[in-house]
């Protein structure tokens, strides 16, 4: 299991309290988006992982390189939200994931 597959399992309540509070979805809409956000952020990691493999899971990079893969209309689709709100919620969940998981991974 991969670090970031572990910290949406483990800390889904915690990341949806923080999509509530630096986001502004409801609870509702918060638990549904971690877990379609977090369902895309895991395919995006595997679908680059021959390059993301390269950086520092700590680096502003990695970030950068989930949330440009990131299928925000799909997600809002889902979640029944905005694009606008789906983004809102990918820039905060996205690098809640990606600390959580450098904190968690060796050397760090």
């Amino acid at each position: 299991m991969h670090v970031f597959e572990r910290v949406l399992q483990e800390r889904a309540d915690q990341l949806a309290e923080r999509v509530v509070k630096e986001a502004g979805l409801t609870p509702r809409e918060a638990r549904l988006f971690v877990e379609r956000a977090g369902s895309d952020l895991l395919a995006s990691y595997r679908w680059q992982a021959h390059t993301l493999s390269e950086l520092d899971i700590s680096s502003p990079d990695l970030v950068r390189s989930l949330l440009s893969a990131a299928r925000a209309k799909w997600i809002a689709t889902e979640v029944g939200l905005s694009q606008r709100r789906a983004w809102d919620g990918l820039r905060t969940l996205v690098p809640a994931v990606v600390q959580d998981a450098a904190g968690r991974s060796p050397g760090h």
